[in-house]
């Protein structure tokens, strides 16, 4: 979760999606559209940001609010704001709502869920 962020900055999808489960089971539900399995949602995440080359940052609106709901998992809430410059010049931005549902595996704790959604 502390690397999200900065791999978001980065424009570094793999990097970005590191904390998620790396196979069929993960669920992404963006705006209204689902996502299933992590090749579905790195693809995603690579085109959102140009391989790359996109022009948005990010930055938390405060601290990330976890609740545990048992032993092997846990929500995070996430609030996140997105500028990006055009080739205009000018910048447009938005507040991220993110819902993240952990699990403890075998091999650590991973991202098995989320919803993500955007105001402009």
């Amino acid at each position: 979760l502390a690397d999200q962020l900065p791999a978001a900055n980065a424009h570094d999808a793999e990097r970005f999606l590191a904390g998620f489960a790396h196979d069929t089971s993960l669920i992404f539900v963006l705006n209204g559209g689902v996502m299933r399995g992590y090749d579905s949602v790195l693809a995603r995440q690579r085109a959102a940001w140009a391989g790359g080359g996109a022009t948005v940052t990010y930055a938390r609106m405060g601290p990330p609010e976890v609740t545990l709901v048992g032993p092997d998992a846990a929500f995070v809430l996430d609030r996140i704001t997105a500028r990006r410059a055009t080739a205009s010049g000018e910048v447009h931005g938005a507040e991220i709502a993110v819902l993240l549902v952990w699990q403890r595996r075998p091999e650590g704790w991973r991202i098995v869920a989320a919803h993500e959604s955007t105001t402009h």
